[in-house]
């Protein structure tokens, strides 16, 4: 087959293959667009407590001020680390907060200012896909 007869033969795929990566950049970009809004990216922020009181107060006070949605509170967890230079361990009690990015900083502050540790554990986790609807119940019960 002679490459003109090739070519006019396949040039209708051609312009499948132009589609698809006009399409397939659309999407990248708004997706791109779509985490950029950081009132609409979830965060999750675990923090750890000595007690379960201690831990369902603080709870309370996240879902009161409106700084999380939801709070889970897991018992049992071992934990082994140093502090003062001696390797200490003990049980505590973790709680998980989901909130939306644009809380980070207030969620942060509040944690470390009304936290019974010197220095409380806070960590976030921002998942990269969620359910859309549970995104946006997230997102009007913080606001």
């Amino acid at each position: 087959m002679k490459k003109q007869q090739w070519l006019k033969r396949h040039k209708p795929f051609s312009k499948i293959k132009s589609q698809a990566s006009v399409w397939l950049f659309s999407f990248i970009q708004f997706k791109y667009t779509m985490t950029k809004d950081q009132s609409a990216e979830l965060l999750i922020i675990v923090t750890s407590f000595a007690s379960l009181e201690d831990a369902k107060k603080m709870g309370h006070q996240l879902i009161e001020s409106r700084l999380a949605a939801c709070v889970q509170i897991q018992e049992g967890v071992h934990s082994i680390y140093r502090w003062e230079g001696k390797v200490c361990e003990g049980s505590e009690v973790l709680l998980s907060a989901k909130t939306v990015a644009d809380k980070w900083m207030d969620i942060s502050n509040f944690i470390q200012s009304n936290h019974p540790y010197d220095l409380p554990e806070v960590i976030t986790y921002a998942p990269e896909k969620f359910e859309a609807l549970y995104g946006k119940w997230v997102q009007a019960e913080v606001k």
